[in-house]
């Protein structure tokens, strides 16, 4: 590798296994251009750990559930987690806006009061609670629906900060100045999500490689994860989001995402000059699927 004297022809070799690895594991792909930052950040995880090279650790995350528990490890280490409140804030105006009304009109003609929606890929939970807040403003305190927002995410101290829910002053500055009150609750320097939006938000590890353990999802939020992904895994992934929504369900991608020559499975549609994905009629209904029997399902932690 030209790109530093540090990586040696063994290091490099060894390194690629690792990386080919990785990716067949969480989907998560590193060209040649992040091969550098992946070299970076496993050079500390071996030191950390205790590793003297990476033939050695590459053998041991292979090891059964100690191998598992150090897999999980290096996973925190390697995830991206760049999050915000309200991230692009134009989706969220759709959301309010358009979207969510139709649901909730249509659903409530049909006499189905459930709504599901899933932040995959959540982070720290920022977009996760954005949705909460969302969907609260428009069903407020005293609504009969039976709402549930799904963060998943493939990283333990991720999950841990979204189950949490406590966030630093600077956080919070993207979430609207008009609501702070209402849905944060101030602990001495940081601010606690309210119990209105935590009851509705339950927290999940899942690997986005494996199948859905849940279904009928209305909206599916999944921004700037996929960029990691090769053109096969994401058409993998989107085939999981496809078969986990409901026949009309929804899908928002990151802004310089597409699924333009990699799928079918969801059609653009224009909500004042936003572009969302909708569900293509043919696609069917949601799948259901058994809790116990899907591949990489971890638990839920309900912040009821």
């Amino acid at each position: 590798m030209n790109q530093s004297t540090e990586l040696n022809a063994d290091f490099d070799a060894e390194l690629l296994r690792l990386r080919d690895y990785l990716e067949q594991q969480t989907g998560m792909s590193y060209e040649r251009g992040r091969l550098f930052q992946l070299a970076g950040r496993v050079n500390r995880q071996l030191k950390v750990a205790g590793f003297a090279g990476v033939r050695e650790y590459l053998s041991f995350l292979q090891r059964g559930t100690v191998g598992a528990r150090e897999f999980k490890e290096l996973i925190d280490v390697l995830s991206v987690r760049e999050t915000s409140f309200f991230r692009n804030q134009p989706q969220f105006d759709a959301l309010h806006d358009f979207i969510l009304p139709a649901i909730l009109s249509n659903k409530e003609f049909a006499r189905v009061k459930t709504v599901r929606l899933w932040s995959a890929g959540c982070s720290t939970g920022q977009e996760a609670y954005s949705l909460a807040a969302t969907v609260h403003q428009l069903l407020g305190d005293n609504s009969d629906w039976d709402v549930k927002i799904y963060a998943t995410d493939i990283s333990g101290i991720a999950l841990d900060r979204t189950t949490e829910g406590l966030y630093s002053e600077v956080e919070i500055k993207t979430f609207p100045r008009r609501l702070r009150d209402i849905y944060f609750h101030q602990e001495g320097k940081n601010f606690r999500i309210a119990r209105k939006l935590r009851k509705l938000v339950v927290v999940g590890e899942h690997n986005l490689l494996h199948q859905p353990f849940f279904s009928q999802v209305d909206i599916t939020f999944c921004r700037n994860v996929m960029i990691y992904f090769t053109v096969p895994t994401i058409r993998r992934v989107v085939d999981n989001f496809a078969d986990t929504s409901t026949k009309n369900g929804y899908l928002f991608l990151g802004h310089s995402e597409s699924l333009f020559g990699i799928s079918d499975r969801f059609r653009l549609v224009d909500f004042a000059g936003l572009l969302v994905y909708k569900k293509n009629s043919e696609s069917g209904n949601g799948r259901v699927n058994s809790l116990t029997d899907v591949p990489g399902f971890v638990g839920f932690d309900n912040l009821d």
